[in-house]
């Protein structure tokens, strides 16, 4: 799932979680308003924000994290004598990541068949072709090496993709039910926003 689609489902979350939130404010006081600490929309807003921040912060720290540990593992099965004259290691790994890239592309695109896209060591020779065909270009041929890191990283991410999907709505979630598991009439629920934006601050 990409990112803009997890962050759109986080905030959909959000959404519910602040009717739930002011909902349950209202219930909790049997409607009337005057027995709540703070308005309906403060105790909505904070089950809100216990449901998006955290899992917002998780996944910001997934994004930056992860993909410097993935870099890392590939270089530890690289071998110095496969680096190129005159290049260093963090070129070759910038390879790595757009042919890791461009197999995923090509699969969505129709290039590339799943079993081609698992395996494109069998078809290196027109590898770069089939690349060229959907507008991704390479500096030069790939070689194997540069492949075998590519497939691994590749399928690194892919398993990446649904482990912090489910994480993230499950902290979502948790977050969420939290919240709402607080709301009475005598939380002080404009405290915990304002508490809250200015550590967003």
């Amino acid at each position: 799932m990409s990112v803009s689609l997890l962050l759109l489902i986080l905030a959909g979350l959000a959404v519910v979680g602040f009717f739930i939130g002011r909902a349950r404010a209202l219930a909790s006081a049997s409607g009337d308003i005057r027995k709540l600490h703070s308005l309906p929309q403060y105790y909505g807003a904070h089950v809100a924000i216990f449901t998006f921040v955290p899992a917002a912060v998780f996944l910001a720290l997934w994004l930056v994290v992860v993909p410097l540990v993935n870099n890392f593992q590939v270089q530890q099965n690289f071998d110095v004598a496969d680096l190129p004259e005159g290049r260093d290691i963090s070129l070759v790994m910038t390879e790595v990541s757009q042919v890791a890239s461009g197999l995923s592309q090509a699969q969505a695109a129709g290039a590339l068949t799943q079993d081609e896209a698992r395996h494109p060591e069998r078809i290196l020779d027109d590898l770069r072709d089939r690349f060229k065909t959907i507008g991704i270009a390479l500096g030069g041929d790939i070689r194997p090496s540069v492949l075998t890191a590519a497939v691994e990283l590749r399928d690194a991410r892919a398993t990446q993709r649904l482990v912090v999907t489910v994480l993230v709505i499950a902290l979502a979630l948790a977050g969420l039910v939290f919240a709402a598991r607080q709301i009475n009439p005598d939380h002080r629920a404009r405290t915990s926003v304002e508490v809250s934006i200015r550590v967003l601050l």
